[in-house]
């Protein structure tokens, strides 16, 4: 049995626990694997190019991304397609280029919610042959460059994505089973931070597809207000290009101990156009 076969049947024995077979099993077939990554375990791969936090590496030319002209961007982390995408297990990433991810600030209320927002965040590709190393412009906060390990993980739906409603209004069955999960995984925020490529992401508030739904509709040009409820945000359609949780180690504290969120449509992914990512906070 593999190691993310062992995962997913402890998290089936933890779920029978309190469900039954059927139930358990709707849930864990729709699990699917993501790629975990962190800077403070000792589990996993250690990657030797990839980094968070530190210096960005830009296409030569590129300047340091800003919002509104003015404000710069805050440098998150850079990860090497190379050794992300050969780890990664669905198999979708591109597997050459440097990600830079930059966000809005730790200190400030934007966040990239929807494409009228896309100037607070960017997603950038470059080259590693004639990346450019940059530093944050003076006055931009530079956070601890850290190398991630990086290791396979067997993730499952929300209970909000199983049951169609908010964990609190869920049955209690299905409450105890997820507290249970979380109780034994540490996905409680205050135990482990949660960074991962691909999978189910681990929401805080509810469910995104409703907020990837509208994304997608203000992507259908003229598309009127009256259309926007049949336009559909399938879960299958989006992977989540990175989910960076808020992480003492790395002094990340997203919102209130919130988690960004760079989710991407997969025909946007396969055709490498990092430029139509979207960034999504979710905090306690």
């Amino acid at each position: 049995m593999t190691d993310l076969e062992q995962q997913r049947e402890r998290i089936a024995r933890t779920l029978r626990e309190h469900l039954d077979e059927d139930e358990t099993e709707r849930i864990t077939a729709s699990g699917s694997a993501a790629l975990e990554l962190s800077v403070n375990t000792r589990h996993g791969d250690p990657l030797a190019r990839s980094r968070f936090g530190g210096d960005a590496s830009l296409p030569p030319g590129t300047p340091w991304p800003r919002y509104d002209e003015a404000t710069p961007l805050e440098l998150v982390a850079v990860l090497d397609l190379a050794e992300i995408g050969e780890r990664e297990p669905s198999g979708i990433l591109p597997t050459t280029g440097l990600l830079n991810f930059f966000h809005p600030g730790s200190d400030t209320e934007l966040v990239g919610l929807g494409p009228e927002e896309t100037g607070t965040y960017r997603v950038i590709r470059a080259d590693p042959d004639t990346a450019v190393t940059a530093s944050p412009p003076d006055g931009v906060h530079r956070y601890p460059c850290r190398r991630p390990r990086a290791r396979s993980v067997f993730t499952i739906p929300c209970e909000q994505d199983v049951l169609g409603v908010l964990p609190e209004n869920a049955p209690q069955r299905y409450q105890d089973a997820y507290e249970a999960l979380y109780d034994e995984t540490g996905y409680a925020g205050e135990f482990r931070a949660l960074h991962q490529i691909g999978g189910w992401p681990i929401p805080i508030q509810e469910t995104m597809w409703e907020r990837m739904r509208r994304m997608a509709a203000a992507t259908v040009p003229d598309t009127a207000p009256s259309k926007v409820e049949h336009i559909e945000a399938n879960p299958d359609d989006w992977f989540v290009l990175a989910q960076f949780d808020s992480d003492s180690t790395m002094n990340w504290e997203w919102g209130h101990t919130g988690t960004l969120y760079y989710m991407i449509n997969k025909a946007d992914l396969r055709a490498a156009d990092f430029g139509r990512t979207w960034l999504m906070l979710q905090c306690d």
